[in-house]
């Protein structure tokens, strides 16, 4: 049985459930040999930066986040100040979701991947988590617990769930469960114990991703790429307690304007479909800003997944990927007006905890409750049979006190009331079998007794009317015998 407990209830701020928005500014990339105009984004502070109208220098338009990070700022100082708060969260059963967003060419991949010398939020969370849960398991509060994490990392390609970690696993469908859990029915899950083991299990699974050159990015993402850290954490003794919280780390593909990247062909497809994914997200943050009783999760593929970060049950930071240069003009303000919409999204964090125990209560009980229907059945079907044992006696009894004296009446009555009284006796022949007759037949039996019942008090009444005219008739006789 799963119990739910809110951290709004835990915590007075309630602040602390809605999504974080940090925006990373990349470094400019014009080439050297070319004349660099000025950057259409300026940083003011560490939470705020201004974008510079492309019609008129001197007009500007603020925004304020959550944190602002400019072209200098370091892998470490992206992870440390935005993404490392979120993960204790999954030791306690609950979700978190770290997922980067930007045009192409913006600088996601390498946000959240990195490479070996500056490492990204990818493998700085991954071996931060494995030696939290070492440091937990050692505690002596938790003595009795053990910690399991697992990895599992798809693609979301042309609006197809792709197994990255099992290539052949194609098509893959999503689920909710009664729980409202989204989740990947058949997907590949590989235990981790160590970073190597992440390592080993990873870098060939990112090596299957899709990836393609275009005129921004010579390694443009073509799809959106999702890895599933799933920690679980399990009692060893009575009542056998299991926390699971899931980290959902989400590297985005970027826009894409066909005019400026060159797509043809099947490179034109998939940034059809990216940008038809990307343009569902927008519409679900416009409803739950704007509270719409449905929320369009169910359009996309990219949106159910992300079902648990935006307006679900997961602590969610996103990472707006911006680039400085005047030809993302327009990219970068669609970017940050999306991040701005992102902000006020209040997500309501629970912790599943599973306890078997409570869930075995049930299978306890079912033989005792069968029991005790079993022999209330019996009950019943006992006073049934004495109902119906007594029912004819009764019968009877009512039968012996409506006798007449047929000496007393006219033939032709008596021949009639004959006929009706078998016509009861053969009714009442049937009676132990009226129960299970069926329902048309038991009413017309009904109706043919009391239409019986009626030309019996018929005859009753015609019989006094005749013993009436019978004494006036003799009356009359006796007062002319008189009167001779």
């Amino acid at each position: 049985m799963a119990k739910r407990v809110s951290i709004l209830d835990q915590h007075k701020k309630p602040s602390s459930a809605r999504v974080r928005v940090a925006v990373r500014l990349r470094p400019y990339m014009e080439k050297e040999d070319e004349k660099a105009p000025a950057a259409c984004v300026r940083g003011l502070d560490s939470q705020s930066l201004e974008i510079v109208n492309w019609r008129n220098q001197l007009e500007t338009m603020q925004y304020q986040f959550d944190a602002f990070y400019g072209d200098s700022a370091t892998q470490r100082e992206i992870y440390m100040g935005s993404v490392c708060h979120i993960l204790p969260h999954l030791l306690i059963g609950q979700n978190a979701s770290v997922f980067a967003y930007g045009p192409t060419g913006a600088g996601k991949t390498h946000t959240m991947l990195g490479n070996p010398s500056q490492p990204g939020v990818i493998p700085r969370a991954v071996r931060d988590l494995l030696q939290m849960t070492r440091t937990a398991a050692g505690g002596p509060e938790n003595e009795n617990w053990t910690y399991t994490i697992t990895m599992s990392y798809v693609e979301i390609y042309q609006e197809k769930v792709m197994d990255l970690l099992e290539p052949k696993n194609k098509d893959l469908p999503i689920r909710e469960d009664k729980d409202h859990n989204i989740l990947i029915p058949g997907v590949t899950q590989k235990t981790i114990n160590s970073f190597g083991d992440f390592d080993e299990h990873f870098i060939p699974a990112s090596q299957n991703r899709t990836v393609a050159s275009t005129k921004l990015n010579d390694r443009s993402s073509r799809s959106h790429a999702v890895l599933l850290i799933k920690v679980q954490k399990s009692q060893q003794v009575s009542p056998f307690r299991q926390l699971t919280g899931k980290l959902y780390l989400i590297d985005l593909a970027g826009s894409e304007d066909n005019r400026r990247t060159g797509n043809q062909g099947i490179r034109l497809k998939e940034s059809g479909a990216i940008n038809s994914s990307l343009f569902t997200l927008s519409k679900v943050v416009d409803a739950l800003n704007q509270g719409l009783p449905r929320i369009p999760y169910r359009d996309s593929k990219l949106t159910r997944l992300l079902q648990d970060s935006l307006g679900g049950t997961a602590h969610s930071v996103m990472i707006a990927n911006i680039a400085p240069e005047q030809k993302y003009y327009f990219d970068t303000l669609t970017a940050l007006n999306f991040a701005a919409k992102s902000k006020q999204i209040i997500n309501k964090p629970f912790s599943q905890e599973t306890t078997q125990s409570i869930a075995a209560l049930p299978a306890m009980k079912r033989p005792r409750e069968e029991a005790e229907t079993a022999a209330g059945s019996r009950q019943r079907k006992k006073s049934k049979t004495d109902s119906t044992e007594s029912s004819p006696n009764t019968s009877m009894d009512a039968a012996s006190k409506r006798k007449l004296n047929l000496a007393a009446l006219d033939p032709a009555v008596v021949e009639r009331l004959l006929k009706l009284d078998k016509i009861l006796t053969e009714k009442g022949m049937k009676e132990a079998q009226l129960l299970s007759t069926p329902k048309r037949e038991r009413m017309a039996l009904l109706k043919k007794w009391e239409e019986s019942q009626m030309e019996i008090e018929r005859l009753k009444e015609k019989q006094k009317e005749l013993e009436q005219k019978a004494i006036e008739a003799e009356a009359r006789l006796e007062r002319g015998q008189w009167a001779l």
